[in-house]
């Protein structure tokens, strides 16, 4: 089942969870013209459990930019025993959320590398188009921080329960345009860089699909 929707500018929460899901479902996402449509965020990715069903559903955030049309493409995801599709009843839900303050690079929030413990969430977060990851996977939900070089050594350890990838951009200043990416680890929980002093390093903190 297809749908439409025309971008506004404002982040959107797109789920098919619900009391009435009776078959294993997800939905993809994408944009441009229906003879060469750009898949922006795959339905493999965004299937979780859903709490209101046994099955599973399709659930994600999608930031939209102001006049591109966006389709949903919803779809199955369990076989029967002859080899086609397990259809059923579904509702699509689309709303509007408040995205977090730094959920994209120019909002990245000032911090200090000073020993303090630094509490932060994905929750509401979008993906952001910096992103390095040679197995071509889409970036998940992210979330950024900035801090001035002090001519140390530095050392970023982070801790979640779920999996979580880091990645250190050296910045040109307030400008998120000229980044290079310095360091980009998934799975562990410290990165290691030498800050030099004064200059400008964000940090990209996301959730893996």
């Amino acid at each position: 089942a297809w749908y439409s929707m025309m971008g506004t500018g404002e982040v959107y929460a797109i789920s098919t969870c619900s009391s009435a899901l009776n078959f294993n479902s997800t939905f993809s996402v994408l944009s441009g013209a229906c003879d060469s449509l750009e898949c922006l965020i795959p339905g493999w990715h965004v299937q979780h459990d859903c709490p209101e069903t046994s099955y599973l559903a399709g659930n994600t955030l999608l930031r939209t930019e102001i006049g591109v049309q966006y389709f949903i493409a919803v779809e199955p995801t369990t076989y029967t025993r002859e080899g086609n599709l397990l259809l059923g009843n579904f509702s699509l839900e689309v709303s509007i959320v408040e995205p977090l303050p730094n959920d994209e690079c120019p909002g990245a929030l000032d911090i200090q590398a000073n020993n303090v413990t630094i509490y932060g969430t994905t929750v509401n977060a979008t993906p952001s188009t910096y992103f390095i990851d040679s197995s071509g996977f889409p970036p998940g939900p992210d979330v950024w921080y900035r801090f001035i070089g002090n001519d140390r050594d530095t050392t970023a350890y982070f801790y979640s329960e779920d999996n979580t990838c880091i990645q250190i951009f050296e910045g040109d200043g307030d400008s998120c345009d000229q980044m290079v990416n310095i360091s980009y680890w998934c799975w562990a929980n410290e990165v290691n860089w030498f800050a030099e002093l004064g200059v400008a390093y964000y940090i990209q903190v996301s959730s893996w699909w």
